[in-house]
């Protein structure tokens, strides 16, 4: 922006920008940085001369969000939004620690996030910004679709509300609807415990297994999915030595990186396939089989 074109500000005609900021008693330069990255003039004066609060001018944002009760990020975005000083400082963020929404009672925030399938920044950035819970929701069934859905007479606002009440795993119960089955099926029906042995000892389940193991279920279920047996699902190594030399199909080869260089192969795609288990001339076959 040019600094000698004549400006108008609160109805008065300054000569230069220059001379509008030594009038107003602000940094030129620092105006001049705020106008280039796309200020209004108000907005860029404004911050220069800070936030007034109660009789208080505040310098920065960040000084006058010490006396706000929301954040400094949630206070930005609502002055950003139009809010007046007064009330982007002192409207309090969350509708309260226990609320009911369409007669559901939730215990936080983050509860009520997660029955909508929403993620909790967005419903703290929408709230920062002034929506109603109802408007949040309505636009995230706009967006996703998301439906109701209704077990022994209770409406429940989405699936991940319902698996949350009935102690089920959203993932299962959600496949379970995807296939056709009604919702008193999908909640209803048992969940099939497998069991496995291990050491000469029973598991209800892998899920157990993995606990007792010091695995996570969704890597030992991985590596028995890709034919493991179950010793070798737990005892085969976490970590893969990209520096170790190794042999395959009788050729030895410095180490991983050198036998993909040779074979052509991309080497994270090659340590991601062996850490699931797979054994390395399963893996090398499959992924030149994906090349030819």
């Amino acid at each position: 922006m040019s600094n000698c074109k004549s400006v108008f500000y609160n109805g008065v005609e300054y000569a230069s920008m220059r001379d509008l900021a030594n009038a107003l008693n602000v940094k030129y330069s620092t105006l001049m940085s705020r106008l280039d990255r796309g200020s209004t003039l108000e907005e860029a004066i404004n911050k220069l001369k800070g936030y007034v609060y109660k009789g208080v001018t505040y310098p920065s944002l960040v000084a006058l969000s010490k006396v706000s009760v929301v954040s400094l990020q949630c206070l930005g975005v609502r002055l950003r939004s139009g809010w007046d000083v007064t009330k982007a400082v002192e409207t309090p963020l969350n509708p309260g620690n226990r609320f009911v929404f369409r007669g559901v009672e939730y215990n936080s925030v983050q509860s009520f996030a997660d029955a909508f399938g929403i993620k909790l920044e967005t419903v703290n950035s929408r709230l920062c910004s002034g929506w109603s819970l109802e408007k949040i929701v309505n636009s995230q069934v706009a967006k996703s679709g998301v439906r109701q859905v209704v077990y022994n007479g209770k409406s429940y606002p989405t699936v991940m509300a319902l698996a949350t009440d009935v102690g089920i795993n959203y993932g299962t119960l959600k496949s379970r609807l995807n296939s056709g089955m009604t919702v008193e099926q999908a909640v209803d029906v048992p969940v099939r415990q497998e069991g496995v042995e291990y050491n000469g000892i029973y598991y209800k389940s892998v899920e157990e297994l993995a606990d007792a193991v010091g695995m996570t279920y969704g890597g030992l279920r991985t590596r028995l999915s890709n034919g493991m047996s179950v010793k070798d699902a737990v005892e085969h190594p976490k970590y893969i030595s990209p520096s170790k030399a190794v042999e395959c199909f009788g050729v030895r080869y410095n180490s991983y990186r050198d036998l993909c260089i040779k074979l052509g192969l991309c080497y994270n795609g090659l340590l991601l396939k062996l850490k699931s288990g797979k054994p390395l001339e399963q893996v090398v076959t499959e992924m030149l089989e994906y090349l030819s």
